[in-house]
């Protein structure tokens, strides 16, 4: 009986974090705002301990941000994060994909095909989810061979601020997907020669997405220009 209460609880947090995420990431709920506890109940129709444990993992995700009088608050998206989250990734990600570039097996090889092709396949379906699902697949999987488990405990709250960022723009900036698609390519084909050069080209694709990303936040006056 235990175990059963266990799964099913396991089954309701995933359940709850699965949507409280994508609420976040589709921006449906707002940079700064407040995720109150009762509002949440409501909402998902359930008690408050699911909506607790998921917070906790979105906490950890750099989705929500626990502010001392204020509680859990979706995190900020502002220009100055933008910056340091881009510096961040600059300075992590292209040294780990250089060095996973030389450890590539065949089978690592079919599964950075397999979510590129998924993709690439999925750049007109935005609002399925099956491209950001294919896009954090991709990047996770070009620097899995170098990764340790450290790194990836830094790089997956990194990644899901940047999905909030590329969520905002790329519906906007179709010039972009398309660049950002023969970045895509490029990096693979440098890891599928088992080329260093590949943290070369995710170097150049971090700073193509900042930029696209910046441009977009100040055109449309969306983003504030400093934290608040």
């Amino acid at each position: 009986m235990a175990s059963t209460e266990q799964i099913d609880r396991a089954t309701l947090v995933d359940e709850v974090l699965g949507r409280l995420r994508e609420l976040l990431l589709s921006g449906e709920i707002k940079a700064g705002e407040r995720l109150r506890m009762r509002d949440l109940q409501e909402r998902f129709g359930v008690s408050h301990i699911p909506i607790r444990e998921a917070l906790r993992t979105l906490e950890s995700e750099g989705l929500v941000d626990n502010q001392p009088q204020r509680g859990a608050v979706a995190t900020d998206v502002s220009l100055g994060v933008l910056s340091e989250l881009y510096d961040v990734r600059r300075l992590l990600e292209p040294p780990i994909a250089r060095r996973a570039a030389t450890k590539f097996t065949d089978q690592d090889l079919a599964e950075l095909e397999n979510a590129l092709r998924r993709l690439e396949g999925s750049e007109h379906e935005l609002e399925s989810g099956d491209f950001y699902r294919a896009h954090r697949d991709f990047h996770r999987l070009v620097l899995r061979p170098g990764s340790t488990p450290m790194t990836e405990r830094i790089l997956v709250p990194l990644w899901g601020i940047a999905e909030r960022f590329v969520r905002l723009t790329v519906t906007t900036y179709h010039t972009e997907s398309k660049v950002a698609h023969t970045q895509h390519r490029s990096i693979f084909e440098a890891c599928a020669a088992r080329d260093p050069a590949a943290g070369d080209r995710l170097l150049e694709h971090l700073h193509v997405t900042e930029d696209y990303v910046r441009a977009w936040a100040i055109e449309h006056q969306l983003v504030p220009t400093t934290d608040s």
